[in-house]
């Protein structure tokens, strides 16, 4: 039994090492011509195309510089061996010399020359390129490479899988690559966020399918609800011409505020604070890194004008402090999608101002730094500041 069970065996192993092995892949190949003869050169690359056509190893030949014009970069990237054509005039003839090697990794795997004497045959003999023919399986077995199929939005640029390369318009491209191996890729999509990730090819290959997510458009527009020195309720509009620049008109209202540090200061008897006063301005803001993180730091510069409601009715500008300036840093933060919230922090200058009205009403400065001088030329009433003022909020993008 134990003999019959030997000789099954036997019989299976050898029917197995009988199987024929697998036919290697037919490859892509890029030829680089170089002579000093430019007829010669072109009638050379014809037979040599012939020559090289007849074998079954060979999918399709390309010359280099000239496949681009096919399909952009993609045709290069997707020829596995690459034949480097130099020709040469010596006494005894010419002299065709090449290197054959992966274009995988670039390394030159196999070289070979032939002289064709002037009685020899023309170049359009293709039987002329025989060794070289001949050469290629020998090449081939040397290239441990399998193939990576990409498939990807057309005219995607894609870098760290062999060569770069665009995608053609098919949107897919089979490309030869070392084996076993792990790639890190990039993808650029025109109109889509960049795509990046990796791709690990063994044996039998693998194929890689990068997304398109293509780019929202930019909310222009948004709207602020903030607090003004914490304590005074504000509201802006802005319109962003661009993602770095924003542009914004705020009213601020001092008819209803908190007064909590005063208050706790016995200076005013409310935990409230009113006056007939209206801030209105307009400002641009900027972001030095915008889309670049949740968390987004600015500068900005508002010019404003204040506004009083005199007791007979109507509306006039305010005497003591009648306009200011307001430059500012900024700090947002987008938790979630379209809302942020927002702390900036500045001074609020008055060229034209009353300093010591300003210093009276200003009450107790609770930690303010209050600063000005008298007038700058005759009739001048002199000029004020005050730093920190600081202004909270949510911020909206419609």
């Amino acid at each position: 039994m134990k003999r019959i069970l030997a000789l099954v065996a036997a019989l299976c192993l050898a029917s197995l090492l009988a199987l024929p092995a697998e036919a290697p892949k037919p490859v892509r190949v890029l030829v680089t011509l170089s002579g000093q003869d430019a007829g010669a050169v072109a009638d050379a690359y014809a037979s040599l195309s012939t020559g090289l056509a007849s074998s079954p190893l060979v999918l399709a030949v390309y010359v280099s510089g000239q496949a681009a014009s096919e399909d952009g970069q993609s045709i290069e990237a997707m020829c596995r061996l690459f034949i480097d054509l130099r020709l040469t005039r010596t006494e005894e003839g010419e002299t065709a010399s090449w290197g054959i090697g992966s274009r995988v990794d670039g390394n030159e795997l196999i070289r070979g020359e032939a002289v064709r004497s002037s009685s020899s045959p023309a170049w359009s003999d293709a039987s002329f390129w025989q060794p070289l023919v001949d050469a290629i399986p020998e090449a081939l077995a040397a290239i441990p490479a399998d193939t990576i199929i990409v498939r990807a939005k057309a005219g995607t640029e894609v870098s760290g899988i062999g060569v770069d390369f665009s995608m053609p318009p098919s949107g897919e491209i089979e490309l030869p690559v070392d084996i076993p191996a792990l790639y890190s890729w990039n993808a650029r999509i025109p109109g889509a966020y960049p795509e990046s990730g990796s791709a690990y090819v063994k044996e039998g290959g693998t194929s890689l399918d990068i997304p398109y997510r293509p780019l929202t458009p930019a909310k222009r527009w948004s709207i602020d609800s903030s607090f003004y020195s914490f304590a005074f309720p504000a509201v802006s509009a802005s319109y962003s011409p661009s993602p770095s620049w924003s542009l914004r008109a705020t009213i601020t209202q001092f008819f209803i505020g908190l007064s909590l540090t005063d208050a706790a200061a016995g200076f005013y008897p409310s935990l409230t604070y009113s006056t007939g006063l209206v801030q209105s301005g307009l400002g641009a803001l900027w972001y030095p890194i915008a889309g670049k993180g949740k968390l987004q730091p600015y500068f900005g510069l508002d010019l404003f004008l204040r506004l009083i409601f005199p007791d007979g009715g109507g509306i006039a500008i305010e005497p003591i402090a009648p306009f200011g300036v307001a430059p500012f840093v900024g700090l947002e933060w987008s938790r979630i999608r379209d809302l942020g919230v927002f702390l900036e922090l500045g001074a609020a200058i008055y060229p034209v101002a009353d300093r010591d009205f300003m210093l009276a009403s200003a009450g107790d400065a609770s930690g303010r730094l209050l600063f000005g001088g008298g007038g700058l030329f005759p009739g001048h009433p002199g000029w004020f500041g005050e730093f920190p003022i600081a202004r909270f909020g949510l911020r909206l993008k419609l």
